[in-house]
């Protein structure tokens, strides 16, 4: 015998059932009206009259291999040193890099002065990305935390203080 408390409770996963068939169906025929992009990517990106900075720039997107366990650059120890060069990739932002913790000041520069084709971004911790810029452009920073570099190029990353 069934109870008058049941009924309910089968009628609510009738209709849960049916409007998981109903956008299953939907989802089915209008695949672009469901599907989030995976990266905001600005619009000026893919235009082909964007400057060379800004066309395989994205302001939030982290490359996969940067988001494995281990996977930082950490000079928070080296205290001797004044520069480091930081190999980059176009369209993320890499591996999670830390200052000596001694720096307090420092800028961005071309590690291929030859190479004038180059452009970095920044995206410091707790911070909004920095906008790209050519790579022959200095790039001061006051800050000792940790960051991620996007860019064409090698960024060459000096002490200032």
């Amino acid at each position: 015998m069934e109870s008058k408390k049941s009924k309910p409770v089968l009628v609510f996963w009738v209709l849960v059932a049916l409007g998981l068939v109903a956008f299953g169906v939907y989802r089915h025929r209008h695949p672009e009206t469901t599907s989030a992009p995976s990266t905001i990517q600005p619009e000026t990106a893919s235009s082909p009259s964007a400057s060379p900075a800004a066309r395989n720039f994205s302001p939030t997107q982290i490359c996969s291999d940067a988001l494995q366990p281990y996977a930082v650059i950490d000079h928070s120890s080296d205290s001797d040193l004044d520069r480091f060069d930081v190999p980059m990739q176009e369209g993320c932002f890499g591996k999670l890099i830390f200052p000596p913790k001694n720096w307090y000041r420092w800028r961005s520069q071309n590690a291929d002065p030859d190479d004038h084709s180059g452009w970095v971004s920044f995206l410091i911790e707790n911070q909004s990305s920095v906008p790209p810029s050519d790579m022959d452009q200095q790039v001061p920073i006051t800050a000792n935390n940790s960051f991620r570099v996007q860019g064409k190029g090698t960024v060459r990353i000096v002490k200032s203080d």
